[in-house]
C-alpha cells in the first residue's frame, strides 16, 4: 500500500489519549454533551478502521500516528512504528 493509497484523518479534539480508542465512552472535562461525544467517537472510530486510514491524534501522548484495528473482541491502538 503505497501513499496514494492512505488518508490521514487528524482527531482534533474528539479524542484526547490513545486509550479512548478502546474505552470510547471516557468523557473529557471539556465535553459539553458526554452522551455525543461517545456517539461521535463511536461513529469515527467505525470509519477509522479502514486500513487505508492513518489517524493523527495532537492530544495522545508519545506516539500520535496510527491505526485503529478492527474490533474484534476489542478496538486497539497501534502506533505507526509498530
Amino acid at each position: 500500500m503505497g501513499a496514494a493509497d492512505e488518508r490521514l484523518i487528524v482527531l482534533g479534539d474528539v479524542m484526547h489519549c490513545q486509550v479512548q480508542v478502546e474505552q470510547r465512552a471516557w468523557s473529557f472535562l471539556f465535553d459539553v454533551d458526554a452522551a455525543q461525544g461517545t456517539r461521535t467517537r463511536e461513529q469515527l472510530l467505525k470509519e477509522l478502521e479502514d486500513p487505508r486510514t492513518i489517524l493523527a491524534g495532537g492530544h495522545f501522548a508519545g506516539e500520535v500516528f496510527g491505526r485503529v484495528l478492527p474490533a474484534t473482541a476489542r478496538r486497539t491502538w497501534k502506533s505507526r512504528r509498530a
